[in-house]
């Protein structure tokens, strides 16, 4: 059956002229392209987004460990408020929240919520006040005056840069899809001018 099928199509190739030829050959590399490209660019933005954010929360990581602190009754206090103003709007989507084996802390954003886990992977899904997915960051570290090591959990809410990369897929698609309209009109144009000459 296959040996049936190949020949068919060596026939039909046959049957097509040099220029139905060529214009194929060059619409279906176009397309495989576009559909490569539409498929990997906005992968790779998403992967961009996502690392660039977690050097934000890095920042704002490194401030919270440095503002850390124990007072008098033992217990952990943040020693200043942290310079970016979501962490003290309720469910503004910007959360942290402080751990230990005998105390917690979180930032005012948490509202009377805490942050939710889901999932048993190595790298677990964090939720937010809204229950809204995060995208979070987690060390452990250790202070002078608590036994126990200290893990701080920071996140920022998702969507935003889900909406983004919708935005961004769909007005890349309708760029490609000119381009390769663009690309085949000059083809036609080159391959029927070179074949009459």
């Amino acid at each position: 059956m296959p040996d049936l099928s190949r020949e068919k199509l060596r026939r039909v190739a046959k049957k097509l002229s040099l220029k139905t030829r060529l214009l194929l050959a060059a619409t279906l590399w176009l397309s495989a392209m576009t559909i490569a490209a539409g498929i990997s660019i906005p992968g790779l933005v998403r992967d961009y987004l996502i690392s660039d954010l977690e050097v934000q929360l890095g920042h704002a990581m490194d401030e919270i460990a440095a503002n850390l602190e124990v007072d008098d009754q033992g217990q952990l206090v943040l020693a200043t408020r942290l310079s970016d103003p979501r962490f003290n709007q309720p469910y503004s989507g910007l959360y942290w929240q402080v751990n230990t084996k005998s105390d917690s802390l979180r930032s005012r954003s948490l509202w009377d919520k805490t942050l939710q886990t889901k999932g048993k992977d190595k790298r677990p899904h964090y939720f937010g006040a809204n229950n809204e997915k995060l995208i979070a960051i987690k060390r452990t570290l250790f202070l002078p005056d608590v036994s126990d090591g200290v893990t701080i959990i920071i996140g920022q809410d998702e969507d935003p840069i889900d909406d983004t990369l919708e935005s961004l897929t769909g007005e890349l698609w309708l760029i490609l899809g000119v381009m390769v309209l663009g690309i085949l009109a000059l083809i036609v144009g080159q391959v029927s001018w070179s074949l009459r000459h």
